[in-house]
């Protein structure tokens, strides 16, 4: 994919690669194609990694991520057979329950509250419901990250109704108001019905509310058409200091200028995503509407009572309610998402 660069005499050129171990820059130089982070998934303690334990949780009402818990459990997470598996599921979880996850690591933007580790429901607020899936994320933050790089992952991607992959570098340094990521491949359930792949830089900015953020995306992904996703692929993310490359199976669908707003350590974010407020547009088939504070709960509605075991998207009627749900597809096997490696080089 990238050959090496050459001095005017013909020696081959120091890389733009920058690596950080354990938060400290290595002193190492580096050739361009030097292999700098390798993962095989060959021990579940997974010690490159760090393990995701939150709420994604809608009491804090900033709409920027998905209606997941994240949680540190083998349950959603195993390695076998030299494969990383992450595997959602529809919570059994009612919004009259309680939920305190033990040793939960909140995300930076969220440490002054207890929202994204602990859930109660609040008669005062109606729309306030547990997180409707369970699933699992990792990363390397604080332990490995890099500037600039091509970074290869060998994968299956998850497919089930609103599904979608975390397979992307996040910046070590997060900002609450400005996320950047960058996609290292990526598709919705809806997306690999229609054999589209995407990827590349993404941009969330939020938008000043009463007393919380709304989050708008000012930056969209490349598309490569006539993908199949069936089986693992090699998704691959090339960046530079002047550009970034998307790949899949050494084919290139998208290519961005890098113009200085991708300058700073990222580390790698691996993950199963389910629903949100940004990943969708709204559909007759699609149960809740992005604009909604009771999303948890409708799309957790479309899964289970009258909608339990739905294997075509049709509507039924909940009695209690007397109202009439849409209703979502039950996952099967394909919705794990399975990794057998992970490699960065430097460039």
């Amino acid at each position: 994919i990238t050959k090496p660069q050459l001095n005017s005499d013909g020696v081959i050129k120091n890389s733009e690669t920058k690596v950080f171990i354990n938060q400290k820059l290595s002193e190492r130089n580096f050739k361009p194609n030097d292999l700098i982070f390798e993962e095989h998934f060959i021990s579940p303690e997974l010690s490159n990694w760090t393990r995701g334990n939150y709420l994604h949780s809608n009491a804090i009402g900033d709409r920027s991520e998905d209606f997941t818990a994240v949680m540190d459990d083998n349950s959603f997470m195993t390695v076998r057979s030299e494969t990383l598996l992450i595997t959602p599921i529809i919570s059994k979880t009612k919004n009259k329950a309680t939920i305190k996850l033990n040793n939960c690591k909140q995300p930076v933007c969220y440490e002054n509250n207890t929202f994204t580790c602990e859930y109660a429901y609040d008669k005062n607020r109606n729309y306030v419901y547990p997180p409707p899936v369970n699933t699992a994320r990792i990363d390397t933050n604080g332990k490995f990250s890099f500037t600039y790089g091509r970074i290869e992952i060998y994968a299956t991607l998850p497919y089930g109704d609103w599904l979608f992959p975390y397979m992307m570098l996040v910046p070590d340094k997060l900002s609450c108001k400005t996320r950047k990521q960058l996609r290292i491949a990526f598709a919705t359930s809806v997306d690999i019905e229609n054999n589209r792949i995407r990827g590349g830089p993404v941009i969330l900015n939020a938008r000043p509310n009463a007393d919380k953020f709304f989050f708008v995306r000012t930056n969209h992904m490349a598309t490569g058409m006539d993908f199949n996703a069936n089986g693992y692929h090699n998704f691959t993310l090339v960046w530079t200091p002047t550009e970034i490359h998307m790949y899949v199976d050494n084919t290139k669908y998208g290519c961005y200028i890098n113009n200085g707003e991708y300058a700073e350590p990222y580390h790698i974010v691996l993950g199963v995503g389910a629903g949100g407020h940004l990943e969708f547009e709204e559909s007759k088939t699609k149960p809740w509407q992005n604009t909604l504070d009771n999303a948890f709960a409708v799309f957790h509605r479309s899964f289970t009572g009258c909608c339990e075991k739905s294997t075509v998207h049709t509507q039924c009627t909940d009695h209690k309610l007397n109202k009439q749900r849409i209703c979502s597809r039950e996952w099967g096997s394909l919705a794990v998402m399975a990794v057998k490696y992970v490699r960065v080089y430097a460039v």
